[in-house]
């Protein structure tokens, strides 16, 4: 609608100077413009009821099935179109045709395949002297461990005889039903002490009969040992 703006022509005269001050006046400008939420509905639209526009039944739903079908030709149309024209641009910027170019990119990846296909083949020999390697060394390990493993049990083995022949040379002093009152005879008739002494020193006493002959032993392979370096001093 039209909306009014006002509008000022005044012409304002500085007052420092003596020049008479004019007349002024003010004048509307109409500018058409958008109408806005708030303004009433016009005169010529009010009572007026909109009749939709009539649409065919059979026109809408042929119009509804074929749309569709519609937009992907266009949008086959539209592509092959651009295609074309970027084709021709890229011929033009590059001075060859697609053909020629598309015959030598087919060249280079025969060519690329064809290298890869030698590379496959010496990966393929390396790997496999590898696998070779790694399954002799394994069974070298395999021997290794096996050879290991029968010495350890033959160890165990000698281990275990010599450890039967030691109980069966300890089981003959060993006290059975059969030499029992033997025993018991010999132990009546042997007489043993348990008894000994210490001195100030820290010197065991032990008497004749003492039943600690290991502690006897040792006792008087300790003596040895300190008389043998008097004696030596003494001689020379």
């Amino acid at each position: 609608m039209f909306q009014a703006f006002k509008t000022s022509l005044c012409r304002f005269i500085p007052q420092c100077t003596n020049e008479p001050v004019l007349q002024t006046g003010c004048v509307y400008q109409t500018v058409r413009w958008r109408k806005r939420r708030t303004d009433p509905i016009a005169k010529s639209k009010i009572g007026r009821v909109r009749v939709p526009t009539p649409i065919d039944p059979a026109e809408y739903k042929f119009s509804l099935e074929k749309w569709d079908e519609y937009n992907i030709l266009i949008n086959a149309i539209r592509s092959h179109c651009i295609q074309d024209h970027r084709r021709k641009n890229k011929e033009t910027a590059a001075g060859v045709s697609l053909v020629e170019q598309s015959r030598k990119d087919e060249e280079e990846w025969q060519k690329l395949l064809l290298w890869n296909t030698e590379e496959n083949a010496k990966t393929r020999q390396l790997r496999e002297a590898r696998l070779r390697e790694e399954a002799k060394r394994e069974e070298e390990e395999k021997l290794q461990a096996l050879i290991q493993i029968e010495k350890e049990e033959a160890a165990w083995l000698a281990e275990l005889e010599e450890l039967v022949k030691k109980e069966k040379e300890a089981s003959k002093s060993y006290i059975t039903l059969e030499n029992l009152d033997e025993n018991i005879e010999a132990a009546l008739a042997e007489e043993k002490s348990y008894l000994f002494g210490i001195d100030k020193n820290g010197k065991f006493t032990l008497p004749e009969n003492t039943a600690w002959t290991e502690l006897k032993e040792r006792l008087e392979q300790k003596e040895r040992q300190q008389n043998e370096p008097q004696e030596k001093t003494e001689t020379a």
